[in-house]
Parts: C-alpha cells; sequence; structure tokens
C-alpha cells in the first residue's frame, strides 16, 4: 500500500538562514493540508456510494455468489461495499422513512420492515448494517443528528422491528449461514440498544411516579418489583466498561421517551416477545 500526499512545490519555499539574511522559519502553507470535500467526492468509493446502482449492482453479485456457492464472489462484493461509505440512497431511505414515520399514528413502519425483510439476502444485511451505523456512528453518538435519528428509529418501531427479526421465520429465508450469522450480529447489537432503552424508560416511569408521591406512588407492587429488577440489571448491561457509550445513549434516549410518554411495547406483548426470542435462541443453540 503506498500512501501519497500532493504537496505544492515553488519559488515560495522559505530559504535557510545561510542562503538569505531575511528569511522566516516555518514551513509554507499548503493549499491541500485538511479535509478537501471536492477532492474527495472524485474518489471512486464516493462516487460509487452517491449513485445507486453501484451498490445494487454488489447486492446482485453478492446474491449471486450465495446461489452459486462462491463464498469469494460473495466476499469480495461485501467487501467492496465495506470499503466504500455508505451508499448515500440507502442512507437517505432510512432516514426518510423513519422522520416521515414520526408525523403518523402507525407503531410500525411497514416501509421500514421491507428494507429488512427484504428478498435479497446481501441488501437486507446492508440495510442493517447501515441501519446499526446510524444508531451508532463512529464519530459521535450523543450527538443531535444521532439522537433525531435514534428517536425517529424507536417511534417507528425499531423495539418491535427488532424483536420480529429475531422471532419471525421469514427474516433472511433464503439467506446462507454466514450471511445469516452476519445480520444476527448486527441484529443483536440493535436489540441491546433497543432493548436497554426501554428498560431504561420503564424505570424512569416509576421513578418519576415515586418521587411525584413517595408515601402512594401510583404503582403497583408488581410494577415496583420489575423495576427493582430492571435496576439491579441495568448495573452491569450493557457492560460498564466496554459498552459505556451504549449505556450513555439508551439512557439518554430512554429518559426522552419517558418525558414524551412513548413506550412502545405493552407489558403484556412485551412479555410474550421476550419469550418467543428466548424460545427462538435456545432452539438456534440447540442446533448447532
Amino acid at each position: 500500500l503506498i500512501s501519497a500526499k500532493l504537496v505544492q512545490v515553488g519559488n515560495n519555499m522559505p530559504s535557510s538562514p545561510d542562503s538569505s539574511s531575511d528569511s522566516s522559519a516555518g514551513s509554507p502553507h499548503h493549499t491541500f493540508d485538511g479535509p478537501n470535500i471536492e477532492a474527495e467526492n472524485c474518489l471512486p468509493g464516493v462516487i460509487m456510494a452517491n449513485t445507486a446502482k453501484y451498490a445494487k449492482f454488489m447486492f446482485q453479485l453478492s446474491d449471486l455468489g450465495c446461489s452459486l456457492q462462491v463464498p469469494k464472489l460473495r466476499d469480495t462484493a461485501r467487501t467492496l461495499l465495506k470499503l466504500m461509505p455508505a451508499d448515500s440512497h440507502t442512507v437517505d431511505r432510512l432516514c426518510n422513512i423513519c422522520n416521515e414515520n414520526t408525523r403518523s399514528d402507525t407503531t410500525l413502519s411497514q416501509q421500514l420492515e421491507i428494507m429488512f425483510f427484504n428478498s435479497s439476502p446481501t441488501e437486507a444485511l446492508y440495510n442493517i448494517e447501515v441501519a446499526y451505523s446510524l444508531l451508532m456512528p463512529a464519530n459521535d453518538p450523543m450527538s443531535e443528528d444521532a439522537f433525531k435519528f435514534q428517536y425517529n428509529y424507536v417511534k417507528s418501531g425499531g423495539v418491535q422491528l427488532a424483536l420480529n427479526m429475531l422471532t419471525k421465520n421469514n427474516f433472511l429465508p433464503t439467506a446462507d449461514l454466514p450471511t445469516r450469522r452476519s445480520a444476527y450480529v448486527t441484529v443483536m447489537k440493535i436489540c441491546k440498544i433497543m432493548l436497554t432503552t426501554v428498560l431504561n424508560a420503564k424505570l424512569q416511569v416509576v421513578i418519576d411516579a415515586c418521587n411525584a408521591d413517595p408515601q402512594s406512588p401510583n404503582v403497583t407492587q408488581q410494577e415496583h418489583s420489575h423495576a427493582v429488577l430492571i435496576q439491579q440489571a441495568l448495573q452491569f448491561i450493557p457492560n460498564q466498561q466496554s459498552e459505556i457509550m451504549t449505556k450513555n445513549v439508551a439512557m439518554r434516549l430512554g429518559q426522552h421517551l419517558t418525558d414524551q410518554a412513548l413506550l412502545f411495547i405493552p407489558n403484556q406483548q412485551s412479555e410474550i416477545m421476550t419469550k418467543n426470542v428466548a424460545m427462538r435462541l435456545g432452539q438456534h443453540l440447540t442446533d448447532q
């Protein structure tokens, strides 16, 4: 791998003190130092990311490798997708769907579900990975832009959708084993964010009720017992050291959902889905 840097060379280079008495110390200012958006937009990866047909072609190429059982073709196409920036069409579509769904009364966006329950295994995997990168961007998961997508994603049914990907049989029905493994790794990461957010929101509801009326809080004994268990669990999940950013994002998002009175999974449905997830994962581990 060869790295190169474009440097402007001319007569304005500072001369040494031996050759000129009035020369000044210091290096010249190069016009190519620092970010150059115009130059970056000419990079092959950026050009591919800004044109939807290239990502589509990679999806088809990878799916062909899956169907023909040619791992090198499948993995090479996916490696190219990882090397280039996120496909701008996919990013815009995810953001627009989540943003528009916040204005509707539906709890689960059908358009968002279609993106993850896609007929193309590679495209479904890619959409999941892009969604996770928007939920937990590498530069700053606590930024306002990231928080806006996190909130809109939850309000668009992100919690229910994460559980559906773990429990429904029509998720990646034609995918091969490596594709399923890659998808479930990212799905589990999304589930950790979503479920930790719900736990923080549920805990905050009980705390607020107890603080409002300590003598006679508006919570049942069962709800209080659940809140105690949640509080104990949140001391260890997510990991306090290696997943501190996930914890901070979930706490912030859970607090905001509590303020907005938005809890998207009723208690009964939540318990049923938790049971289904446990049964599905247990069966999968048994099969493996």
